[in-house]
């Protein structure tokens, strides 16, 4: 959960994350969701949304909620996908391997739903590091935007104290 948050936070404070293309025209979200695969029945997966807010006890809250929900369903969820259209950003977790690079496939050329992979904690002599993916459609988010995003998770990442201290 606490990943997640991190995640769906920095994508909200980076307004390019926000940004969609909807036929001809660039539209910005308000606020973005957080949309992860989930572990599902055996070796199936399924998917989820979380509302973001910033207040860190009240995501993490809904994320708990939503993944049982999603978990209880006897399909493959897509009815939160359908509900929250394009205002996601896509998040999966690949926690058995080091991650250095992924590729997602986008659907389309109007495919602009961000996304976000991130894979398993490694110890760097005294330090831990974690490989993160993200795909962005070039038209919205430039290198520099994608930047900003990770230094803002590492930001919040470094002072656990103060970004979770509400909680």
């Amino acid at each position: 959960g606490l990943m997640l948050y991190l995640v769906c936070r920095a994508a909200n404070e980076v307004r390019a994350f926000r940004l969609r293309i909807r036929g001809k025209k660039v539209i910005e979200h308000e606020s973005i969701h957080i949309a992860p695969t989930l572990s599902w029945k055996e070796d199936l997966f399924t998917f989820c949304s979380v509302p973001y807010t910033p207040e860190p006890r009240r995501f993490l809250r809904e994320a708990e909620a939503a993944q049982s929900r999603a978990r209880a369903m006897d399909k493959l969820n897509l009815e939160d996908d359908a509900r929250i259209g394009d205002g996601a950003v896509y998040a999966s977790c690949l926690p058995w391997l080091h991650l250095t690079g992924a590729t997602n496939p986008f659907f389309s050329a109007d495919d602009c739903v961000p996304r976000v992979l991130w894979g398993k904690y490694i110890k760097r002599g005294r330090r831990l590091v974690l490989g993160v993916s993200i795909q962005c459609h070039h038209a919205l988010v430039d290198g520099r935007d994608a930047a900003v995003f990770v230094q803002k998770m590492q930001k919040m990442a470094d002072s656990p104290a103060r970004t979770f201290r509400r909680c």
